[in-house]
């Protein structure tokens, strides 16, 4: 029997498509609005009749790039009609040297509650502080939004939460192991990498308390790492525990976690899968990932390149959902073999298919794949089978090396860089930029 969404989320989707642009009105909005339109579009446009972008075919309009914003001034992608209502400012990470900037009004901040009303996994997150309130919010409070904007989250749905950040000095592992030891939080909100270090050390320092910790904990809500469907149901198993993956930034919250397993593409955004020239643009399939927010009016994003490396497909979610999307990482790290296009979620989907490892790295050279992988929970692994597995998938000699918690990435400290580089190609063949940071 299908299921359904309710009435309230119904009437929520339907609000959010009245509200929303065209994406041609968008782009005109954005260019009478932003000095970096002003600047983008009379490039290409020339002397043809600039106040009318409405007419002009927009995939014709020129793709918006990280390093075009990068080379403007922050204030060039703030709408002058919104310049007195915003009230915060971020940016992203910026790990391909090309940080982005965002502006928001209040309306516009305030909107990221009525996003995470959508998700089938709202009525879990609602329940819980009936049994326990207490809530860790453990993302980036530097630049970037998102802890501010899931603790927004958590207030509404009742939480009593306690920021810690992510691993820095504020905050390191030590630090944290002792605070789920004290609160025993029913959620947790994490990147994967980090939460693993922090029930690592809570294992090793607070043992007496773990247990207790792993059964209050109902779930982890995680962002800003990718995580394959597989690693996901490992942490899921391992703990006990609902993982709600989240794939959004800074620039926009484009996607909605779903209990079908699946992200939704909201219909707030016009996407757009491109192939690798940028030439071609189609609704789905496999390429570089560009978005239009077609309701965001502070900080306009018209054919914005996230360039991650996506497949973009018709959903057939039992809830209803029309179309969702897999990351499988950062374009610019993808592999190349025998003619077909990789990113890291490929060669993880299969490491993690019946383990739970720590950090790990792939190494791709000429004629032969090498793991590198942290044994996190000291279970008997088949070598041969992962083995096989990727020779078959990839049709290169496979090793793997399997070596403790730690060796790789230092749990006990802080982090001094995101997980983005876990997939090396060595070729002389190899297309990957390594970005300036990771």
């Amino acid at each position: 029997m299908k299921k359904k969404l309710s009435l309230k989320k119904k009437l929520i989707l339907k609000l959010l498509k009245l509200l929303s642009f065209k994406k041609e009105k968008m782009a005109h909005y954005a260019y009478k609005n932003t000095n970096l339109y002003k600047k983008l579009y009379n490039v290409v446009i020339g002397n043809e009749n600039k106040t009318n972008i409405k007419k002009i075919n927009f995939t014709d309009l020129p793709l918006l790039k990280k390093q075009f914003v990068f080379q403007s001034k922050p204030f060039d992608m703030l709408s002058e009609k919104l310049n007195n209502k915003v009230f915060k400012y971020a940016e992203t990470t910026g790990s391909t040297g090309s940080p982005t900037p965002s502006f928001f009004t209040r309306k516009e901040f305030k909107g990221s509650l009525i996003l995470s009303k959508l998700t089938t996994f709202n009525n879990l997150l609602k329940d819980m502080p009936l049994i326990n309130k207490n809530a860790v919010c453990g993302l980036a409070c530097g630049f970037t939004i998102a802890n501010s904007s899931f603790h927004q989250i958590l207030d509404e749905h009742g939480f009593l939460t306690i920021n810690i950040d992510a691993r820095t000095t504020i905050s390191p592992p030590h630090r944290v192991a002792r605070l789920l030891s004290r609160f025993m939080p029913s959620v947790i909100v994490a990147s994967e990498i980090d939460f693993l270090s922090w029930m690592k050390v809570l294992k090793e320092e607070y043992s007496y308390s773990y247990d207790y910790v792993v059964k209050n904990l109902q779930a982890l809500i995680s962002t800003a790492e990718l995580c394959s469907q597989e690693r996901s149901k490992q942490i899921e198993k391992e703990f006990n525990i609902s993982h709600i993956d989240n794939y959004s930034c800074v620039e926009g919250f484009f996607s909605l976690p779903c209990l079908c397993g699946e992200k939704h593409i909201l219909p707030i955004y016009h996407t757009e899968i491109l192939d690798d020239r940028l030439d071609k643009s189609s609704e789905f399939g496999d390429g570089r990932f560009a978005f239009t927010n077609l309701l965001r009016k502070s900080t306009p994003f018209v054919r914005y390149l996230l360039d991650d490396y996506v497949t973009i497909y018709p959903s057939k979610c039992e809830y209803g959902f029309k179309k969702s999307i897999m990351p499988h990482g950062r374009y610019e790290l993808t592999v190349n073999i025998n003619g077909k296009k990789y990113g890291v979620r490929h060669f993880e989907a299969i490491l993690f298919k019946n383990y739970l490892f720590g950090e790990y790295q792939i190494r791709v050279l000429d004629n032969e794949i090498q793991i590198l992988a942290e044994d996190y929970i000291e279970k008997k692994i088949d070598y041969d089978q992962i083995i096989n597995d990727y020779e078959k998938k990839f049709g290169l000699k496979t090793s793997l090396k399997v070596v403790d918690y730690g060796k790789i990435r230092n749990y006990r400290e802080i982090r001094q860089t995101k997980p983005l580089f876990r997939l090396i190609d060595k070729r002389l063949l190899s297309t990957q930029e390594v970005p300036m940071y990771v």
